[in-house]
């Protein structure tokens, strides 16, 4: 909140004159000990060392960029403390090397031992940690390009990847009044309406109406699957479709993609089912995938396999039997494939 006093000028805001942080201190039990560390395993510069007043100062980035500082106290006044360096994204994964080699273990963002970083969404930037002798957590960050994504939290690099290059596509497969974009938690009740329309009318989806919303949730947002929602653009927040997109199977046969496509009962016959279709083999073609499987299209789901045949589908096997329908009884199950 801007002081009365200045009228509400941004500018007389203290802040608004900083570039940057410049120094800052960890407490060390042992300066030598922390010498030996952040010279002979980090490499960093030594500034200064003033062995009286047990403080050694280091340049990071280079000579007059920012300094890191180390003060001797006493051991039970050592309070973990957290400091990041930051790398430059083409660099990453060399200094990560590095310092591999040089005998230190690293971790992600859930303490766990790693090799791939943790990507932050809101920044975005990637990162693993490691200590220091005196358990300080240290932090090796590099920023990431593209638009901030708050709603992904903390993923993994792969999950960033896969979530970013969907959702950053340009896909000329929506009609105009259609907008069609990735899902975010916000989304889940609009989703779960849709969800429970089409399971409840039992002529499509395997899944039954005593499916509990927390394994629908589940299913249709967890990772690997990724999720996209269609809404008309500029109107409404209502979710006319839904669909999400995952690996077929895992290992071995993650090269082929899996999706599943859900419209809202009342938007039907407007062409959304198809959008969502031609939206999915575009997002697929992106993220690496090399075909594309359905592995239960209900035969007698007539609209269904029109449409994914004009979108380049084949039936290649059919399961007799395989779908217990709501109304027809025991109907064959259809696999149908694409190659991108």
């Amino acid at each position: 909140m801007a002081d009365a006093s200045t009228g509400g000028d941004d500018s007389a805001r203290p802040a608004s004159y900083f570039t940057g942080l410049y120094e800052t201190h960890l407490d060390v039990a042992d300066l030598q000990r922390s010498r030996a560390f952040y010279e002979g395993v980090l490499g960093l510069e030594l500034g200064v060392c003033e062995p009286e007043r047990r403080l050694a100062l280091y340049w990071v980035g280079g000579r007059g960029k920012s300094m890191l500082g180390l003060w001797e106290k006493p051991a039970g006044e050592i309070r973990r403390q957290h400091y990041a360096f930051e790398v430059r994204l083409d660099r990453f994964d060399r200094a990560c090397a590095t310092l591999r080699q040089r005998g230190v273990t690293l971790r992600d963002f859930f303490d766990r031992p790693a090799s791939t970083p943790t990507v932050f969404g809101w920044m975005p930037a990637q990162s693993l940690y490691f200590d220091d002798p005196d358990g300080h957590q240290l932090e090796i960050l590099a920023r990431l390009p593209g638009e901030r994504r708050p709603d992904l939290g903390a993923v993994t690099l792969a999950d960033w990847q896969a979530a970013t290059a969907a959702a950053g596509r340009i896909a000329a497969a929506a009609p105009g009044w259609l907008l069609i974009r990735a899902a975010t938690d916000d989304d889940w009740p609009e989703i779960w309406r849709v969800f429970r329309q089409v399971i409840e009318a039992g002529d499509a989806f395997a899944y039954d109406e005593s499916t509990p919303e927390d394994k629908a949730r589940s299913l249709w947002l967890a990772p690997p699957s990724l999720a996209f929602v269609a809404r008309e653009s500029g109107r409404s927040e209502r979710v006319l479709g839904t669909y999400y997109l995952r690996p077929n199977q895992p290992g071995r046969g993650a090269h082929v993609a899996n999706a599943g496509y859900m419209v809202d009962t009342a938007a039907r016959g407007r062409g959304i089912a198809g959008a969502l279709c031609e939206h999915s083999l575009a997002a697929a073609r992106d993220l690496g995938f090399s075909a594309m499987q359905f592995n239960l299209v209900v035969s007698a789901n007539e609209a269904a396999m029109r449409a994914w045949k004009r979108h380049g589908f084949a039936v290649v096997g059919t399961v007799p039997a395989a779908f217990r329908h709501d109304r027809l009884g025991y109907v064959d199950a259809l696999v149908m494939y694409r190659e991108l």
